[in-house]
């Protein structure tokens, strides 16, 4: 969404009122919100959303109007990029380290290395969900992937208003960036509890299993139907899926997707909602 034109090819910046009319797209750009945006009271968070969010003319915006990247301090860039070295470099680590170890180490040096693996994998994860939605390094991460949220119509009132739902995140590659994002984005600026859906397995592997401390559950039908109880939206990610389908019925319709937009390596959320009830079997 959002890729379109208007009847002129342009865009414009209206405040937005929530217009129903599917023609018209509308957009958050969760990079260019102030670093402190996230820490304010929540009825002043959305007086400052609301009056941060783009609309377009009838139609959607100008072709390419959206693909724009966030301006960002170099070490707010560097910590972003040790970070995701940390998630994404760490399974390497953990998978290519053992063969080399039993191929040129010793038993030492294999015990060694399964100690801290363990560890690594069963520790028990703190709780900071709170504390991560609304963090400045959650911010910065908005602004190193462009990171936006998009809809047409009223989306994003219906999304505060419905009853909770399970959405579904496009096909990703080794790391699903927008839904990761999407998880403090969700909770801070669409002002909804929201949890991501993962494989039981990601809870266990070093280091990468740290995403779960944004709030993360596994997509086991008991889990799933647990949250939405409790009225908390679930977003499995593309691998978790196909497990989660295996257990649970959806009477309803929620489309989520995020896209990757190569030339600027912006993220977009595409909030698109046409929801009434969720439930498990």
């Amino acid at each position: 969404m959002g890729g379109g034109s208007g009847p002129a090819g342009e865009s414009v910046a209206e405040a937005y009122s929530g217009d129903a009319d599917p023609s018209r797209h509308h957009v958050l750009e969760l990079g260019n919100l102030p670093e402190a945006a996230a820490a304010l009271p929540d009825d002043q968070r959305f007086k400052l959303v609301r009056s941060m969010i783009k609309s377009s003319k009838p139609g959607g915006f100008a072709t390419d109007s959206q693909t724009h990247q966030c301006s960002m301090p170099w070490y707010q860039e560097f910590a972003c990029v040790l970070v995701l070295g940390l998630w994404l470099g760490g399974p390497l680590f953990f998978f290519f380290t053992p063969i080399l170890l039993c191929m040129f180490g010793t038993w030492t040096q294999i015990s060694y290395f399964l100690a801290v693996t363990l560890v690594l994998a069963l520790h028990p994860l703190p709780n900071l969900e709170e504390y991560l939605n609304k963090s400045a390094f959650s911010m910065w991460l908005y602004k190193y992937f462009s990171y936006r949220i998009m809809w047409s119509g009223d989306a994003y009132d219906k999304a505060q208003a419905s009853a909770p739902w399970v959405g579904a995140a496009g096909p990703h590659s080794v790391m699903p960036f927008g839904s990761v994002l999407s998880i403090p984005g969700i909770n801070t600026f669409v002002f909804r509890k929201f949890k991501g859906g993962t494989a039981s397995v990601l809870g266990r592997v070093p280091l990468l299993r740290y995403l779960y401390l944004w709030g993360t559950i596994d997509v086991a039908g008991k889990s799933l139907s647990a949250s939405l109880k409790q009225g908390v939206y679930v977003h499995p990610q593309t691998q978790a899926r196909a497990h989660a389908a295996r257990s649970m019925y959806t009477h309803a319709h929620a489309r989520m997707q995020h896209t990757h937009t190569n030339k600027t390596q912006g993220l977009v959320h595409d909030l698109g909602l046409a929801i009434s009830l969720s439930s498990i079997d």
